[in-house]
């Protein structure tokens, strides 16, 4: 009946260091109005983009920003929201 589901596959699986924020890196990230878990780091990869989800071992997280430090394509870094289930 035209309806629409959503399904979730994955892009890449890649190594990350996955970092908890700390206050102050949450203030100057410039996303104060959003509950921002942790940061990841990891190589450049090009297909990244907000909209994804990024999973970490049992844990879960929401891409919300995607930054290519200095345009270098070296590397990428995320800023993170974890999705807890209920």
């Amino acid at each position: 009946y035209g309806g629409v589901t959503t399904t979730w596959g994955t892009v890449t699986v890649c190594w990350a260091a996955v970092e908890p924020i700390r206050g102050r890196e949450w203030i100057e990230s410039g996303l104060e109005n959003s509950s921002l878990s942790a940061r990841a780091r990891m190589r450049y990869y090009s297909g990244i983009r907000p909209t994804m989800k990024l999973y970490y071992g049992t844990r879960t997280f929401e891409i919300l920003s995607v930054v290519d430090p200095g345009e270098r394509h070296r590397e990428l870094e995320l800023m993170l929201k974890e999705l807890v289930e209920t």
